[in-house]
């Protein structure tokens, strides 16, 4: 089980984009993960994610009644990144997933 702290979108620096990008990354994770039986719990937690207007700030792990774990939020930064940081390594390609590979 887990519980999360969930800030409004219009409480963080960045928050509208945030939340949006949370909730389109929510529904790959889910759409992936729902097909895997093992994880399915897991794309539960993310299908959660994709439903609140917020983003979650703290996120405990309870096991046997107390916090196993926890995640916190302690800054967000709004950065712009080089274009290069994005380009594929030497030695790798690009693939669409879903090609068959040769």
């Amino acid at each position: 089980m887990s519980e999360s702290c969930i800030a409004a979108r219009g409480s963080l620096t960045g928050g509208d984009e945030l939340v949006d990008a949370t909730h389109k990354a929510s529904a790959v994770a889910s759409d992936v993960l729902s097909s895997q039986p093992a994880v399915r719990t897991v794309a539960q937690q993310f299908a959660l994610y994709g439903k609140v207007d917020g983003f979650p700030v703290r996120t405990r792990v309870i096991s046997g009644g107390k916090a196993s774990s926890e995640d916190i939020v302690s800054s967000i930064e709004r950065q712009s990144l080089p274009a290069d940081k994005f380009a594929i390594p030497k030695g790798f390609s690009q693939t669409t997933m879903g090609e068959a590979q040769e």
